[in-house]
């Protein structure tokens, strides 16, 4: 074979393998894990301001963990399991509360580098409660 044709197929067949930046991953949550803990505040019209504690493991575009809440009336703290998932920058969470009497919470959120701001809400409950919140991964 010809060795200047062999370069170039040998070239052809090196520059396919390396691929170029349209082989990045599509899904932005490849890189951005939300698996930790995150810590911050929620802000309850009934409750207060607490402080929240979420610790969360990711499998793909699903969430799932564990939560807690604590505030300056400790009648109003709950604890709980959470589920939940994200999409890009955007998360949804469904918290279930350890007290069964308790509202399940439906969380929604956006992620700006290691903190997610949004709202909260209860969920098939006689009474509602809805508020904001914001966690730091620490």
């Amino acid at each position: 074979m010809n060795p200047a044709l062999l370069a170039v197929l040998a070239l052809s067949v090196l520059a396919s393998a390396c691929g170029g930046t349209d082989s990045a991953p599509s899904n932005s949550n490849a890189t951005t894990s939300y698996t930790g803990t995150w810590a911050g505040t929620a802000t309850s019209p009934i409750a207060g301001t607490g402080n929240i504690r979420v610790t969360m493991a990711q499998t793909n575009v699903n969430l799932s963990g564990t939560w807690s809440a604590t505030y300056a009336n400790i009648q109003n703290n709950n604890s709980g399991t959470l589920s939940g998932s994200v999409t890009g920058v955007s998360i949804t969470l469904v918290l279930l509360s350890s007290v069964p009497s308790s509202c399940p919470y439906n969380l929604t959120g956006t992620r700006s580098g290691n903190t997610i701001t949004g709202t909260f809400a209860t969920v098939n409950c006689s009474g509602s409660s809805s508020g904001p919140f914001s966690v730091t991964k620490q």
